[in-house]
């Protein structure tokens, strides 16, 4: 099976959610355990300001990364949590997610 099919198939099984599960042969010099350090903090993306009733509250999309993982929201919304085992450098500044 080539390099492609291998990632392919990884993939597909990570998002059927049974990744967790699952053996992964792989070579240290293409996949890295968890979320690129790069990736790891807190991040916010104001939107808007908006006042209700003479409060005001701010719209934004919020980011944290961990070692294990993401998660994406908006503020007041519950955040949506992405799973990371193993990443794949694809080129100096593009990375895919398995």
């Amino acid at each position: 099976m080539t390099k492609t099919g291998l990632v392919t198939t990884a993939l597909s099984i990570g998002l059927l959610g049974t990744l967790a599960t699952s053996t992964i042969t792989v070579h240290a010099a293409t996949l890295h355990k968890g979320l690129p350090q790069a990736f790891v903090g807190k991040w916010k993306h104001h939107i808007d300001y908006q006042t209700v009733q003479g409060k005001t509250y701010e719209q934004a999309h919020l980011y944290q990364g961990t070692k294990h993982g993401f998660a994406l929201s908006t503020t007041y919304n519950d955040p949506l949590y992405f799973p990371v085992r193993y990443n794949q450098y694809l080129a100096t500044t593009l990375t895919k997610f398995i």
